[in-house]
């Protein structure tokens, strides 16, 4: 990414001007204020234009102005797109037609310059201003502003063609840009961050989404939903949004232009370990039987992009190359387990399939104005196919939580016939052993507990029903705050449209069944349910 943010815009819009200007941009200007959108109108409409054919001249070590003339044997006409002053240090003489109205109006005029330089700017040979200061060397030259603008003497320039001189150089830095100046203009004197920061301004939008998702996953990593898939969603979302920070820090803070090539490798490598995540993920996802099948597939992929990455030359197309080539292997792999067998194979391969068919189709535009949205959205899937394995999971384990239950009661029921359990009761002074399966219910009544036999005598116990409750076995069943069942003796279980139940006993009797405890009761008493109908029994 040598221009991430004017990619294809330089010779649209500085060298043909403002009549050219793409719709990708108006409508990222539309999305910020009204205010600064009339500005930036305003300005375009009174942009000035530079002519294509520039001269350049190398910068001798005892010349401190610019030359007289640039016809000199190691001067050489160039094109303005193809300036170059990585390791250099140059005069340049640029033509540009200034409009009339541009001088008339009544703001101040500034140079604005974008790019890898340090620059320094004369006009009629009067020195206008500096970003940065220019040199032969990397001691000699203190590094300008990676987007600067320099203030201009209306007095200086005239309506129609115009020479500019520039002395500029680039002697810092850790890798060579394809495209280091990115942009020339002169328009009203204004921030450049502003004008930077309109272009990403749509990009914002999706700043929250990628802050709320890291906290949705982290969280469920840290309930332990699920925890290794979380912690990997959350490893994108956190690299989604350090890629996004990163992406329009040009934007919020002034650097001087060395940091720039700091800046395009991170987000290189940011974005090749996001895509190399997805392919792990999916991996693992869509081949669990075979791990090192698996394996193999994302090791030669990651080592096949790396070679085209090395191979591609500029950033922008490195970039996309770290995007786009790991996607379609993981894109291959959704809609080979989706055709197998896995629906949601076929989700993530829309999903990933739309990424790589817009990133291929839009090029270079795909990295300044829909990579984000289409990050965000491949989480926003992520997150959809996350939350429904979740809810599988969740009832996968209850579902096993309630058969060990009934098995617990089934050795509990085995365990009273092989072993009858017997409870000790106290009644009117007297003391009762019984065994418990000789009792069908028990009711509170004050501060007594009613003790019902199936052979239909009560016992009154002196004691409290919870108490009592915690001496009987697992088949019986405490189903309302006054009432305790046996469950082997139950016929039925109904459900009133009140929202309450109610117990059918083969004795005939019939107790309620609180609402708070009715689907606890149902999810209970399913093995022992005798009749079921259409009526609200259930």
């Amino acid at each position: 990414m040598d221009d991430p943010i004017f990619a294809g815009l330089y010779r649209r819009t500085v060298m043909m001007g403002p009549r050219t200007v793409s719709l990708w941009r108006i409508f990222m200007s539309a999305v910020i204020t009204l205010f600064t959108v009339s500005t930036m109108s305003a300005a375009q409409n009174l942009r000035a234009r530079f002519q294509d054919q520039i001269q350049i001249c190398p910068v001798a070590p005892d010349h401190t102005a610019p030359p007289a003339d640039f016809a000199a044997p190691e001067c050489q006409a160039i094109s303005l797109n193809a300036l170059d002053p990585q390791g250099r240090h140059l005069w340049v003489a640029i033509t540009i037609d200034i409009p009339e109205a541009l001088l008339a109006q009544p703001r101040p005029l500034g140079f604005f310059i974008s790019g890898k330089q340090s620059t320094r700017l004369f006009i009629k040979g009067q020195r206008q201003g500096e970003n940065g200061v220019p040199g032969d060397s990397p001691s000699a030259e203190r590094p300008g502003a990676i987007d600067g603008v320099i203030f201009l003497d209306k007095s200086t320039l005239s309506a129609g063609e115009n020479t500019l001189v520039l002395e500029i150089s680039a002697q810092h830095g850790i890798s060579r840009l394809a495209h280091p100046i990115q942009l020339m203009r002169i328009t009203p004197y204004g921030d450049p961050k502003a004008m930077i920061l309109s272009l990403y301004s749509a990009s914002f939008l999706t700043l929250g989404g990628f802050i709320l998702a890291a906290l949705y996953f982290g969280g469920a990593a840290i309930l332990g939903w699920q925890r290794t898939q979380s912690l990997t969603l959350c490893a994108l979302s956190l690299i989604a949004l350090a890629q996004l920070l990163l992406e329009t820090s040009r934007g919020l803070i002034g650097y001087a232009y060395p940091f720039q090539d700091v800046r395009l490798i991170a987000i290189l490598a940011l974005s090749f370990i996001f895509t190399m995540i997805v392919l792990a993920s999916v991996t693992v996802r869509f081949a669990p039987r075979h791990p090192w099948a698996g394996a193999s597939i994302v090791i030669a992929s990651g080592l096949l992009t790396l070679c085209a990455i090395l191979l591609t030359p500029g950033f922008d197309g490195k970039t996309l190359i770290a995007l786009i080539m790991p996607t379609s292997v993981a894109f291959g792999l959704c809609a080979w387990a989706g055709y197998r067998v896995h629906r949601e194979g076929l989700i993530l391969a829309a999903t990933l399939g739309s990424f790589v068919a817009l990133g291929l189709l839009t090029a270079g535009q795909f990295l300044d104005a829909y990579l984000y949205f289409m990050l965000l959205g491949v989480l926003a899937v992520l997150f959809i196919l996350h939350a429904r394995s979740l809810v599988r999971e969740q009832a996968l384990r209850r579902n096993e939580q309630a058969r060990a239950h009934q098995l617990q009661i089934a050795l509990d029921l085995a365990q009273e016939s092989a072993s009858p359990c017997y409870i000790d009761l106290s009644s009117t002074g007297e003391l009762h052993r019984i065994p418990a399966d000789s009792i069908s219910h028990l009711s509170a009544a004050g501060d007594y507990v009613e003790i019902h036999l199936i052979e239909g005598r009560t016992l009154l116990h002196n004691g409290s029903l919870t108490k009592l409750g915690e001496a009987l076995p697992a088949s019986f069943l405490k189903i309302h705050r006054s009432h305790i069942v046996n469950t082997r003796i139950i016929e039925k279980l109904v459900r009133h449209d009140s929202g309450q139940g109610e117990l059918s006993l083969s004795s005939g009797v019939r107790l309620p069944v609180s609402r708070r405890i009715l689907p606890q009761v149902k999810k209970a008493l399913h093995p022992q349910e005798r009749a079921i109908s259409q009526s609200g029994e259930i």
